[in-house]
């Protein structure tokens, strides 16, 4: 749980703290939760009105396996925007396990583009995916903002 800190007791510059001292979620995050929904993105885009059919391929790309494996990145996503000290426990519950639900839906549209032939699409997605694991692994900002929640508010 967050408390309040001091102008010296900070981990991190004070501008990375948004107005209840609790870590903001940084960009990199956020570009990393917009790639683990991107199936959902690009149906969406695909399925725009349009005059001719100038996206109407990208909903071609998207299976449902693919928008299933969508699901924990957008409960992920729905908690990050939720982020206030009045969420309730069910936020600050999926907020926790965040970067492991990212990861779940990480690894399981990997795993739905192995059994596909090999081609600069498959390998920019796969390309995607490790960075953006490396990113949930690897970057101790990032696991330093999931175990991070604005105190609740009484």
């Amino acid at each position: 749980m967050n408390t309040a800190r001091g102008p010296r007791g900070l981990a991190y510059h004070p501008d990375a703290y948004d107005e209840h001292f609790a870590l903001r979620v940084p960009l990199v995050l956020w570009l990393v939760m917009a790639w683990a929904i991107h199936p959902l993105i690009l149906l969406t885009l695909g399925h725009l009105p349009q005059s001719g059919n100038e996206f109407a391929y990208l909903a071609g790309l998207v299976d449902v396996s693919a928008l299933l494996a969508t699901l924990p990145a957008i409960a992920t996503l729905v908690a990050a925007a939720r982020r206030r000290p009045a969420a309730g426990a069910g936020v600050r519950w999926l907020w926790r396990r965040g970067r492991w639900l990212l990861l779940a839906s990480l690894a399981v549209n990997f795993s739905l583009c192995l059994p596909h032939p090999h081609g600069a699409w498959l390998a920019a997605r796969v390309g995607a995916d490790m960075a953006a694991a490396g990113v949930l692994l690897a970057v101790a900002r990032v696991r330093d903002t999931f175990g991070d929640f604005p105190a609740a508010s009484f």
